[in-house]
């Protein structure tokens, strides 16, 4: 299978898929993913079926079918130690013998009228996003909260036409989560609640149209799918979202009751982007732990 999305790369011995070769790849990738854990990947061959039901006889290969690509070629690649990357399906019919972890996801965004920032210079104003999770995890007495300042070099990866980059910023949010958590996110279940009902989408769904997005929700299945964590989402109202706190501005009066909150307090840990060469290379170095 992974050869034959292969031979549907841009490169100079294949073009790009029509209509009929579009549809045949998506039927055989579905057949594959139906059986795959948690039916990773399902919905990112989207571009296939926007390819097969496309009027006109278009060949270019856009970047919607670069990521798919990409995602594909890391998820159907087998691991460093030889075992294959894509999980299979299973179907426990006893219950899980320990809670889910809950994780809360936040982020804001907003212009600054500022003209210090060398990297990013628009009349709109500097954007200026701060991304945060807080994390219940079963056996710590004490949730784990964890917030960052997003680099001024990250937007620079994001959609410079848009004026406002919050589902983004949601989006890395939710990536950064399963990043940080990792080593207590693998094989259990989660329970993850956004806000945002946008990004929320995307992650249900696996595909967004943006291609910033897109590279986020293919970074978090396959974030998913290498940790072998079986994750719930669901929306939140904003108010009820204690994340919400940590994600605004350096206030101490909300981190005082941020913690007021907590009968034992909460632990703060760093939040974990990732690296910043990895955001212009391939998908499997950008989502990779």
């Amino acid at each position: 299978m992974r050869i034959g999305v292969e031979q549907h790369a841009c490169c100079s011995c294949a073009q790009p898929p029509l209509h009929g070769e579009a549809g045949r790849i998506r039927g055989k990738l579905g057949w594959i993913l139906s059986a795959a854990y948690a039916g990773v990947g399902r919905a990112a061959s989207q571009p296939l079926a926007d390819r097969e039901h496309a009027v006109g006889g278009d060949r270019s290969w856009t970047p919607a079918l670069e990521e798919m690509y990409q995602f594909f070629s890391v998820l159907l690649s087998p691991r460093p130690d030889g075992q294959p990357r894509l999980p299979p399906l299973r179907i426990s019919t006893i219950r899980h013998s320990r809670p889910p972890v809950v994780v809360y996801s936040d982020a804001m965004f907003r212009r600054l009228r500022s003209d210090t920032c060398e990297l990013w210079r628009d009349a709109r104003g500097r954007p200026f996003s701060r991304v945060a999770f807080i994390a219940f995890i079963p056996g710590r007495r004490r949730p784990i909260v964890s917030r960052l300042v997003l680099p001024d070099w990250v937007y620079l990866h994001l959609s410079a036409d848009a004026f406002t980059l919050i589902q983004q910023a949601e989006l890395i949010a939710a990536v950064g989560a399963y990043r940080t958590l990792a080593g207590a996110l693998r094989e259990e279940a989660v329970i993850h609640f956004i806000d945002n009902a946008g990004a929320l989408s995307n992650l249900i769904h696996g595909y967004a149209r943006r291609p910033d997005c897109g590279r986020l929700v293919n970074a978090f299945h396959l974030l998913l799918a290498e940790l072998g964590a079986r994750a719930w989402l669901e929306w939140i109202p904003s108010k009820a979202n204690c994340s919400d706190l940590p994600s605004r501005d350096d206030d101490m009066a909300l981190l005082d009751a941020l913690e007021a909150g907590f009968v034992n307090g909460f632990d703060e840990i760093d939040f974990s982007l990732p690296p910043i060469e990895s955001w212009s290379a391939p998908l499997a170095l950008f989502a990779a732990l």
